[in-house]
């Protein structure tokens, strides 16, 4: 599947940023199979598509993508099973999936399903770049570090308010108020999940009124994320180098250098990431833990959407 690589200072301005597309996705509410009742297109949302399908029983494997994505059932349940590749064939997961009922679909990571039943679903996918955003700014976490539980077969009536919140949007005729409102939505859905779907949910900072870095100790932060860009670089963290507080060291940062934390050491982790592959025969997996990444898969997404290559083909 091809798509338009992201560049890493796209991340911070949503605003900026073109529709997020089906193309972006992996389109099962668009295969042939199934019968669309509505989706998302053409409505100018950024950084979250959904859609409804009438779905047929299908076995597939779906490719890993960087977007978080959700599967809610709205109306005849269906049997689902899922294998996460890499976890082994003993991990696979079976669930009956009912109306009100959500799974979740890996990001970074391929994964083969089963589905048997004609149930009525939607999906959304949560653009990577606000997932990051929310993860660094609003949570003081490291998204190279973000590790999800990816459920299947769960209720959350907050998610499922959120879901159809969306989906109504979606609906309607509304194409100016109704693409900030569904953003609005999405960022909602994304503290959600990350408050509550990683392996150590996350609780939010206190806010704290902002005040400027010293260009010396901006300086000292910079070096420290370059010596250190194979370590676990969460905000709380290079905000304690700064001598600064995680939610106000984060907007200080981008005012004194013009981009996000994250965004930052996403950068010097990519241009690591080259330098690495440029020098030599190490295993790709190397490069990526060395460079910071949390697996192969991770380097390979944020590598494909920041430069448009894969790590293996850039190596040549």
């Amino acid at each position: 599947m091809s798509r338009k690589p992201d560049s890493p200072n796209s991340g911070p301005d949503p605003f900026g940023a073109p529709e997020f597309q089906p193309e972006q996705t992996h389109r099962i509410a668009l295969w042939s199979e199934h019968r669309l009742l509505a989706d998302s297109r053409g409505r100018g949302w950024r950084e979250v598509y959904t859609s409804l399908a009438a779905e047929q029983p299908w076995t597939r494997r779906l490719e890993a993508l960087p977007h978080v994505a959700l599967a809610y059932c709205t109306h005849r349940p269906a049997r689902v099973s899922r294998r996460i590749e890499g976890d082994g064939p003993g991990a696979a997961r079976q669930a009956e999936l009912r109306p009100r009922l959500f799974g979740m679909i890996p990001s970074d990571r391929d994964s083969h399903w089963s589905l048997h039943g004609t149930p009525d679903i939607q999906l959304v996918y949560l653009h990577r770049r606000l997932i990051d955003r929310i993860a660094a700014e609003a949570f003081g976490l490291d998204p190279a570090r973000v590790e999800w539980t990816f459920g299947l077969g769960f209720a959350d009536p907050l998610l499922e308010q959120l879901c159809l919140s969306l989906l109504d949007v979606a609906r309607r005729e509304d194409h100016g108020t109704g693409a900030l409102f569904a953003d609005s939505i999405g960022q909602l859905l994304a503290l959600h999940l990350l408050r509550n779907y990683t392996a150590r949910p996350v609780a939010r900072l206190a806010s704290q009124q902002p005040r400027a870095v010293a260009p010396g100790r901006m300086s000292h932060v910079c070096d420290f994320i370059e010596s250190a860009l194979d370590d676990d670089l969460s905000l709380p963290r290079l905000a304690a180098e700064a001598g600064l507080s995680a939610h106000t060291f984060a907007p200080a940062f981008k005012r004194a250098m013009g981009i996000t934390v994250h965004g930052y050491v996403l950068q010097r982790r990519i241009e690591r990431a080259k330098r690495l592959l440029r020098q030599g025969d190490m295993p790709v997996l190397d490069v990526a833990l060395s460079a910071g990444f949390a697996s192969q898969s991770h380097l390979a997404a944020a590598f494909k959407r920041a430069t448009g290559s894969t790590p293996s083909a850039y190596r040549g």
